[in-house]
């Protein structure tokens, strides 16, 4: 099983809340990723958030380094398009419909805090590191 972080797990992870290091640290991390737009949602943090630009740089660079990035590639592109059709009605965020078309273009399970913004997505695995602590 692959794993692919969501933003709000890498910021329980960089303030140390609700136990996620240890959860992360209990999983091989060769079955661990990051999707692309998670990665630019913490590029777009250290640009907005000058006090914490430094500490960021570091936790970037050091998710780069541990973890591959899943590229938003024609696979992806087909799921975010047949999941924004699907949800014309009732729209989600863009950024959460390219992280779980990026998850299901490449099989991963995506660990996220926010299964509500998730669970109309039938096709996509979601854990919570979190809540099932």
């Amino acid at each position: 099983m692959r794993f692919a972080l969501d933003t709000n797990i890498i910021s329980y992870l960089w303030r140390q809340k609700f136990n996620v290091r240890a959860r992360l640290e209990a999983v091989d991390p060769a079955s661990v990723a990051l999707p692309a737009v998670v990665l630019a949602e913490l590029v777009y943090g250290r640009h907005n958030n000058p006090v914490a630009s430094a500490k960021l740089e570091v936790l970037i660079k050091d998710l780069r380094d541990a973890y591959p990035v899943l590229d938003f590639n024609a696979s992806a592109a087909d799921w975010y398009g047949l999941l924004r059709a699907r949800f014309k009605a009732q729209p989600a965020p863009d950024r959460d419909l390219m992280i779980a078309a990026t998850c299901l273009a490449h099989g991963c399970v995506l660990v996220t805090h926010n299964v509500k913004g998730f669970e109309r997505i039938e096709e996509l695995m979601v854990v919570d590191w979190v809540s099932s602590n």
